[in-house]
């Protein structure tokens, strides 16, 4: 028998004669050398049954060599396939779940219940029955990646068994050898190679490894298990293997369950059944017909019924178009990494379809690639029509290319996934490779060499691949590495330092609540490299894809914990024009405005950050950090009623422990305010409407409610026909303050009324209300004029960081006592406050210096003695530097 059926007879090597004479001297040369089968004896006649069917088997051999034989050989086979692949992914078993995993199986409920794989598979694009076995993985063991990766790593060596099983069929292994045929017996080992092969192929490492990478898996294992049932219902003479061809058309239906590539099955049949069997395939054309019709059923309706939902002029749309250069590429970088798998990355530079790379780069002609391919392929056709077993693997590489290039949807990235299918192909022309090689007596010993060769260093491969895969940052610095025109590794890289940061960044606060200050500040310092790392690298992301949202997005978040305040803005106002949907760069951008450490009253830009709030509440229900946060912004902005709103939906009934339960609780007194200020207000309007006290009365409960310009024109006009009303300047002062305008009022009102018998001073009592505001430039410059005025008021900044001190402000006040000193050096009185903060801060070393500083410039000792005692006495080596510095 020639090798895999191809048109080859060979001569005999020694002697030079024609095939048939060397068969035929062969087996006369058996014959002659064949032992003389004794006769039966009578002894022997004695232990006959006297049943004929059971003398008859009784005669024959216990082991024919044969049937047992070849049996024993496939077990064989396939049990050093299975071991084989256990042994080069048995580190691969504790990979934690990448990115691409995590997104598609963490967050996706569909990943962890089979009753909601459904929306599982639609959420993530990964095909129904492919979830509903990642779903029984979840729902079995959710804590167990093991199982994940058990899984892919059993359909991995499964479908190398499945290989070496259609070889065998292909090359010959499973028929009998005609006496008189001439040509090379092959042995197991030549088809096993195939099975091998594909079960250490590195470029398997992706689909292995990765979870969403079971789609190609079952696809290729149902495909395979497909043909090999219908050679196997090929072999009867007579007759159909009704039950055979039904496992062979269910099969076919799983794999076109998991993976478009099915698509090409039954032609792969066609080409299979040709090869192994040859002629009669008329007889076999039923089965044919019945795998094609099925094929065609399962192709209308993915184009109809599953893609109903989808826009059918998509594909046709030029933004979403995949320029032919870019599919060019893929396809040449598919079939180089089938056959030498050397640059191995979970990201590549052709996306085809992300967009971010540009065409001109890719390097490839397309006509050289289609000319290429079309040559191959009747290269292979002629191969198949002479019933060689490397057409159907050359057929089968070049086809199950044509997806993984040309058939993805719009912004899909090429990877490794898309290429395990065509690795069947890979897989099946080695043992043919091989089998031409062996009938050639000098060739054989360099055959064998070179494809134990070729195994191990697969196995090289594959293992130092799963290597890599065990640290995520490592995988995504090879990715880097191996291409630096996309930008997903940069982004990866930067993300996970990011999220790094923000790990680092809460330890950091949890240690400060607990006093642990030097631990605190280690961390902080920890997570500010990290978010320096991260701009960094996200940075250069950008340069490579400028219309990322959720890229710009998390650089405006690390902007804005880096104090680059303008930048932040920036990033996140182009990332919401990106992506006008999205609630959370809305709400970053919210937050952004909310606060602005150069403009303490920032009235502008609390009005903006409203509008950003409100846009996110727009968008959905708010999560409870966005809205602690609107509700923080309104409450400053004087409008507890409208926080309330807000939190009430996030408020679970009964449940007093809920966030939004929580934060009403603390909301309460001041809605209780307000709605006590209305309730008087309206009594008043009742009882005497029109009256100033009505009107001061409404006036307050607008106050109260944030409702800040209405209230401001009531005071105004009321306070031109009551100048001397202190409750009313008082009000004016306040809401002037929160709108930005202390000094218009210094100008208009500088002239204080009267305070009331036994109030405080009315311009203190002015600066307390704007600091209990978080009004600070006002209540400065209220105070600061107030001291022009009388000298009631002198040490004005001394005064308001004392205040400062009192409302728990101690950045605050400690900035405002520096100032302090700098408008009288001569004044011991803010390096004592400054030690109280220090002492409260438990800085004693610094409080020691601010005590010293304080005896220096003639402060009481009465006053200094209870502070020494808490801060104790100044060491000798510290009093010169202390002095120095502070000079």
């Amino acid at each position: 028998m020639s090798a895999g059926h191809d048109e080859v007879t060979e001569q005999s090597v020694e002697t030079g004669s024609p095939p048939e004479e060397s068969v035929r001297d062969t087996n006369a040369s058996q014959v002659e050398c064949e032992p003389p089968v004794p006769a039966r004896t009578a002894s022997a006649d004695e232990e006959l049954t006297g049943q004929a069917d059971l003398d008859d088997q009784l005669a024959k051999p216990v082991f024919d060599g044969s049937t047992g034989i070849e049996a024993a050989q496939v077990w064989i086979g396939a049990f050093l396939i299975v071991v084989v692949a256990l042994i080069v992914y048995s580190n691969s078993i504790g990979i934690p779940l990448p990115y691409p995993d995590r997104t598609a199986i963490t967050g996706n409920p569909g990943a962890h219940s089979i009753a909601m794989a459904p929306m599982g598979a639609k959420s993530t694009g990964i095909p129904l029955l492919p979830m509903v076995t990642i779903a029984l993985n979840g729902q079995v063991a959710p804590d167990s990646l093991g199982l994940y990766h058990a899984l892919n790593i059993v359909l991995h060596a499964l479908n190398g068994i499945l290989v070496y099983l259609l070889a065998r069929r292909l090359l010959g292994l499973n028929k009998k050898r005609a006496p008189d045929q001439a040509g090379f017996e092959l042995s197991e080992p030549v088809a096993m190679l195939g099975g091998l092969l594909m079960a250490l192929h590195p470029l398997a490492t992706e689909s292995v490894n990765l979870v969403i990478g079971r789609p190609a898996l079952m696809c290729t294992t149902f495909s395979l298990l497909a043909i090999v049932l219908v050679l196997r219902a090929a072999d009867r003479e007579e007759g159909w293997a009704v039950g055979t061809l039904i496992g062979a058309g269910a099969s076919f239906g799983l794999a076109w369950a998991c993976d478009i590539s099915a698509l090409f099955v039954p032609a792969f049949v066609l080409m299979a059944d040709w090869i192994a069997n040859g002629a009669g395939v008329k007889r076999r054309v039923p089965v044919h017909a019945a795998f094609w019709a099925i094929g065609i059923a399962f192709g209308a309706w993915w184009m109809t019924v599953s893609n109903l939902e989808k826009n059918p002029y998509e594909v046709f749309d030029p933004e979403l178009m995949v320029p032919p250069p870019v599919k060019s590429a893929a396809y040449s970088l598919g079939m180089a990494m089938g056959i030498n798998p050397i640059d191995l990355a979970i990201e590549h530079d052709l996306p085809p379809a992300s967009g971010y790379l540009d065409p001109e780069m890719s390097g490839t002609n397309p006509f050289l690639t289609f000319s290429t391919a079309v040559g191959l392929g009747l290269v292979a056709l002629i191969l198949v029509a002479t019933r060689s077993a490397a057409g159907l693997g050359l057929i089968w590489f070049l086809v199950a290319l044509v997806p993984a290039a040309y058939f993805v949807p719009p912004y899909t990235r090429f990877s490794e996934r898309a290429l395990y299918f065509s690795l069947c192909g890979v897989a099946l022309l080695a043992p043919w490779v091989v089998s031409k090689a062996i009938t050639k007596k000098k060739l054989k010993l360099a055959a064998g060499l070179a494809s134990a060769a070729v195994l191990l260093l697969a196995a090289a491969g594959t293992f130092t691949r799963n290597g890599v895969w065990q640290n995520e940052v490592e995988l995504w610095e090879d990715a880097a590495l191996k291409s630096p025109y996309t930008p997903e590794p940069l982004i990866r890289l930067g993300t996970m330092r990011y999220e790094s940061g923000q790990r680092a960044l809460i330890e950091a606060e949890t240690l400060a609540r607990e006093n642990q200050r030097p631990a605190a500040l280690t961390k902080r310092e920890e997570a500010q490299r990290d978010f320096g790392a991260a701009m960094n690298l996200l940075e250069q992301a950008l340069e490579k894809k400028p219309d990322d949202a959720a890229l710009r997005g998390t650089l405006g978040s690390i902007y804005q914990f880096m104090n680059q305040r303008d930048k932040a803005i920036a990033a996140l106002t182009e990332a919401l024009r990106l992506s006008p949907s999205s609630q959370e760069i809305a709400a970053a951008l919210g937050s952004l405005y909310a606060t602005n450490p150069a403009d303490p009253t920032n009235t502008e830009g609390r009005l903006r950050a409203n509008d950003y709030y409100q846009r996110a509440a727009r968008l959905g229900p708010l999560p409870p950090n966005i809205a602690a946060g609107y509700a923080d912004l309104l409450v400053r902005m004087g409008n507890p009623v409208g926080a309330a709103q807000v939190v009430a939906p996030l408020a679970a009934p009964g449940n007093a422990q809920s966030p939004g339960a929580a934060m009403l609780e603390q909301l309460k007194p001041l809605i209780e305010k307000v709605r006590d200020a209305e309730v008087k207000a309206q009594e008043a309007e009742r009882a005497n409407p029109g009256s100033g006290e009505a009107i001061k009365l409404r006036i307050e409960a607008s106050l109260a409610n944030g409702q800040l310009l209405p209230a401001f024109y009531q005071l105004e006009r009321y306070l031109q026909l009551h100048p001397d009303d202190a409750d009313a300047w008082l009000m004016l002062g306040t809401t002037r303050a929160q709108t930005g305008g202390p000094d218009a009022f210094i100008k208009e009102y500088g002239v204080a009324p009267l305070a009331k018998e036994g109030a405080a001073p009315i311009w203190m009592q002015l600066v307390r209300r704007c600091a209990e505001l978080g009004r600070w430039t006002a209540a400065r410059a209220y105070i600061e004029h107030a001291a022009t005025q009388s000298a009631d008021y002198a040490k004005p900044l001394v005064r308001l960081g004392a205040l400062a001190i009192e409302l728990e402000q101690p950045a605050i006040a400690s900035a405002i006592l520096a100032d302090a000193a700098k408008a009288d050096a001569a004044d011991p009185e803010p390096w004592l406050l400054q030690s109280d903060i220090a002492i409260a801060s438990e800085n004693l070393p610094q409080a020691r210096r601010y005590l010293d500083e304080a005896e220096r410039l003639g402060a009481d000792p009465a006053r200094v003695a209870p502070r020494r005692e808490k801060a104790g006495a100044t060491p000798e080596e510290e009093k010169q530097k202390s002095r120095t510095i502070l000079q």
